[in-house]
């Protein structure tokens, strides 16, 4: 018998999910299911959460979150969809390895090809950047969980998909966590720009 219930995540965003939910204001321990997913290392890396205003997206978002902030080898980033979230997102992943001391490590690690940097401001890290902390990480066995509140479309949007798509490409491991109205993530997934959310994620 096919189970019908309605699933608060997106299913054509990428890989259709394997975890079916029930209304996530039911006693059901969704938030925990998906923290597990991510511990499992489950191949779907986006979880979109969808629905009308008012219906507890962000508050899901927030218990999903303070699951995933249990998890060992896991660091949670949250990035501001108003901002510029390329560099944003750089800045954070720099904060990652000098509050957890991760440069420490580092010496004890080939880095072959490429150099981390620590002393940009938030407006100059690159794509490329970005690939060298997120490589980086992987050598150290660690992930990186990114939240985004009220996704949204905009060009901001398109440069941060289309960065996700590049750390995809090379096997980077990262999760997005994202919570958005309707019309605002199906803008997202057909941006003919874009190719990151149609693709088997």
């Amino acid at each position: 018998m096919i189970n019908k219930l309605k699933n608060p995540f997106d299913p054509s965003f990428g890989t259709p999910p394997q975890i079916i939910l029930p209304n996530y204001q039911s006693d059901f321990e969704s938030p925990t299911s998906v923290a597990q997913a991510i511990a499992y290392d489950d191949p779907n890396r986006v979880i979109v959460i969808t629905g009308l205003r008012g219906s507890g997206k962000t508050a899901l978002l927030d218990r999903i979150e303070q699951q995933v902030v249990k998890l060992p080898n896991t660091y949670v980033v949250e990035i501001d969809n108003n901002q510029r979230m390329v560099q944003n997102f750089g800045h954070n992943l720099k904060n990652i390895f000098k509050m957890h001391t991760l440069t420490d490590k580092i010496a004890s690690i080939s880095v072959m090809g490429f150099g981390l940097s620590f002393n940009k401001t938030n407006e100059d890290y690159t794509t490329q950047d970005i690939e060298n902390f997120m490589t980086m990480l992987r050598k150290l066995n660690k992930r990186v969980v990114i939240f985004i509140d009220k996704f949204n479309h905009k060009e901001n949007t398109r440069e941060f998909i289309q960065l996700l798509q590049n750390l995809k490409r090379h096997n980077l491991n990262f999760y997005l966590v994202a919570d958005g109205l309707p019309k605002m993530i199906y803008d997202i997934e057909h941006d003919q720009t874009l190719t990151f959310p149609e693709m088997s994620i």
